[in-house]
């Protein structure tokens, strides 16, 4: 928590975090520190790491420090800001459930070729190969859509910043993301738009449609912000092989209290 000055000179008070989902991989080092490097951080905010349990032990701790600082001097980060950057760390071990959804009539159709937890399944991969690690992409998926606005440590926090472990900010910024939000008034930042593959966003449309078509304010807003709705709405097939418009998300900054609104609450709620 930290007071920034407001355009009129009153003080507002606001918490932030950097954030990112943590594997047991190289690229994560590179990761951080070329962010830690690379941004003016107007102040050494905490870096959330979230892990599925691999970090839990005060040994992987230490030796993900060491990581760090072996990984420094390739990335031209000196051993001082290299100890400023481990003291933002901060390791919070993150509970995976996958829905225990009734397969005799729903079939999830997963991304990964490999059973849905509990269950013995097949899935189909709609005419594509992607390799991918097993169910992290669900476990993703499901975090950043919609339980990160509710964890106990981040539900709090006026801002997050994204950035994931194999993404990288390579050369100098001139701002600090969270002062640049704050001061802007900014809801929302994203790498990019584009459209997300269907084999992933399998079902998507359907939802969308059914939301809109059961919310008449969502309908009216979605066609007010020229939403690029598919022909034959009415068809039980809709949208099962188009791509669907998305942000790219391997950097994100994000105002949670945007997202944590009752009109969005609704909608995540009904997707979950």
């Amino acid at each position: 928590m930290f007071a920034l000055p407001a355009r009129r000179h009153a003080i507002i008070t606001i918490a932030t975090a950097f954030v990112s989902l943590c594997r047991p991989r190289d690229s994560i080092f590179r990761s951080l520190l070329l962010a830690h490097k690379n941004i003016p951080w107007r102040y050494q905010w905490p870096i959330l790491l979230f892990h599925a349990g691999i970090y839990d032990s005060e040994d992987n701790q230490s030796e993900f420090f060491d990581n760090i600082r072996n990984a420094a001097e390739d990335n031209a980060v000196t051993m001082e800001d290299v100890d400023k950057l481990i003291k933002r760390l901060e390791f919070i071990h993150l509970q995976h459930d996958l829905p225990d959804l009734p397969f005799e009539t729903m079939d999830p159709k997963p991304v990964v070729m490999e059973s849905w937890p509990g269950k013995s399944y097949t899935p189909t991969l709609y005419r594509y190969s992607f390799k991918i690690s097993p169910t992290g992409y669900h476990h993703m998926c499901a975090f950043y859509s919609y339980k990160i606005f509710s964890h106990p440590r981040i539900s709090s926090l006026d801002y997050y910043f994204r950035l994931d472990d194999d993404s990288f900010i390579r050369e100098p910024t001139c701002l600090d993301p969270f002062e640049y939000m704050h001061v802007n008034n900014k809801s929302f930042a994203y790498r990019s738009e584009g459209d997300d593959w269907p084999f992933v966003t399998v079902g998507m449309w359907q939802f969308t449609n059914k939301y809109a078509n059961d919310h008449p304010d969502v309908e009216s807003r979605l066609l007010g912000n020229q939403w690029p709705w598919l022909p034959n709405r009415d068809s039980p097939d809709y949208g099962l092989d188009a791509w669907i418009p998305s942000y790219g998300g391997n950097f994100e900054v994000v105002k949670l209290s945007r997202f944590q609104t009752p009109e969005v609450k609704a909608f995540l709620d009904n997707g979950e």
